[in-house]
């Protein structure tokens, strides 16, 4: 029983410490531009820029989303689907640095009859990855999941 629960005490710390924590997220007076990457030959949508009345309205919505988001954990699926990747939001920060935001994906690997390896990659529906140069984690955004998905057609202006 003593070994059982030692066991269980050290389980607990391992997964405690993989743990990450929800990242700061930036505020409008450090965003310089936002880019919404579609991954397609013809990305033919301008940038965002806090200085057209209806873009900041638009980064607004999408910062309170990301405010409001919950931590999931830490993101580790990094495989591009085949045909190109997910629709990625990408936000300059005025220090240079940048925050990308797009779907979460998992992977299911199976292996085929002929010894080869196939890797699938699947939406994982409310997730977003938010990405900076410190980590990559998932958040549960309902609305900015749907938002990245397709639904800045409604608000950008093509």
């Amino acid at each position: 029983m003593k070994k059982c629960l030692i066991l269980l005490f050290i389980m607990a710390i391992l997964l405690l410490s993989g743990c990450s924590e929800k990242p700061n997220i930036p505020s409008i007076d450090n965003i310089k531009t936002i880019n919404l990457n579609l991954n397609m030959a013809s990305n033919s949508i301008p940038p965002l820029h806090l200085n057209d009345s209806r873009d900041k309205e638009t980064i607004m919505k999408v910062l309170g989303w990301l405010n409001a988001s919950q931590l999931v954990g830490e993101d580790k699926a990094h495989v591009i689907p085949k045909g190109g990747g997910p629709t990625v939001l990408e936000i300059e920060l005025e220090n240079g640095d940048y925050v990308y935001i797009e779907p979460a994906l998992d992977s299911i690997t199976s292996k085929l009859a002929n010894g080869s390896t196939l890797i699938e990659m699947h939406p994982v529906n409310d997730q977003i990855v938010f990405k900076n140069k410190e980590a990559a984690v998932r958040l549960n955004s309902p609305e900015l999941y749907a938002w990245i998905s397709g639904g800045w057609k409604e608000d950008l202006k093509l």
